[in-house]
């Protein structure tokens, strides 16, 4: 796979088998990084898009989960338990992407992470479609509970699924959904680089991940910029742009994860390949027949 690069070593004990193979080649990867910035100005554009719609961020869990304290502390019990379906959604999304990667690997058996980057397709697209209908109502208007609430809960399940998908492929390092906990480690490791020993692997290894998280909070930042001019003109269509990047980024993928297939020995399309390979040299190696001449 493009942006999780990364496999479970096969051992006897439980210990070892959940150690993933990790270093600074990860970082240093092209395809890797374009994969984790393109879900970075996916996420962006997810989070203005639902901002514009109803006048909610999506990602944005602690705010949501202050809003469901002020709910219960007026007495709303309704409207909060409404509001609950929304971190309900992120949750969700990562246990479903917890069941498609983390439990395989601990299983031996590969992380099926296109799976879960059609599920995400899938969630955009239904909200696409379902605001293009008006089923939530007028673009822009405040937030209602019920119809807002499903858009919300839409694109959160979304963002639960990426954002876990991503923890567990870098093992925490690189997270695209929010920003909070990529710039409290970008400000850690600030510190950190300058006291590691110099030319040390684990100081290069920090200064990549530092330009990776530098670079996740200007992709999305770009992303929510271009996501409020196309939603501002085109209302619910603007959804269009977070759901054709997570098509783009499955397509990348889905080519990356078919080259690696035909490279790995143990693969169905692998042997396919091998054995199509020494059909045409066995039959190109077979002498040719010779004509003989017969005698008048």
């Amino acid at each position: 796979m493009v942006f999780f690069p990364f496999t479970v070593r096969s051992t006897r004990t439980f210990k070892k088998a959940t150690m993933i193979q990790f270093n600074e080649n990860s970082f240093r990867n092209r395809k890797h990084v374009f994969c984790w910035f393109g879900f970075a100005f996916q996420a962006g554009a997810i989070n203005a898009g639902g901002f514009l719609a109803c006048h909610s961020f999506v990602s944005h869990v602690t705010g949501i989960g202050t809003q469901i304290g002020i709910q219960l502390g007026l007495g709303e019990i309704l409207a909060a338990i409404e509001l609950l379906s929304v971190p309900f959604s992120f949750l969700a999304g990562a246990v479903v992407s917890a069941l498609l990667i983390d439990r395989r690997q601990l299983l031996h058996k590969p992380p099926k992470y296109l799976t879960a980057l059609v599920i995400i397709s899938v969630l955009l697209g239904t909200a696409l479609i379902l605001g293009y209908y008006g089923l939530f109502g007028a673009f822009g208007e405040p937030f209602e509970r019920g119809r807002d609430v499903i858009l919300v809960s839409l694109l959160c399940a979304a963002c639960g699924l990426q954002n876990a998908s991503m923890v567990s492929a870098t093992r925490g390092q690189i997270r695209t959904t929010h920003l909070t906990g990529t710039l409290t480690d970008f400000g850690v490791a600030l510190i950190r680089v300058k006291y590691l020993r110099r030319f040390s692997k684990e100081k290069y290894r920090q200064v990549l991940v530092n330009r990776i998280r530098l670079g996740t909070l200007l992709f999305f930042s770009t992303g929510s910029a271009l996501s409020s001019v196309i939603c501002a003109k085109y209302e619910y269509m603007g959804f269009a742009l977070p759901f054709l990047t997570s098509l783009l980024l499955l397509a990348v993928s889905y080519t990356m994860n078919s080259k690696r297939m035909i490279q790995d020995p143990r693969s169905l399309k692998s042997i396919f390949t091998r054995t199509r390979t020494e059909l045409v040299q066995s039959r190109a190696a077979q002498p040719k027949p010779v004509k003989m001449e017969t005698e008048n």
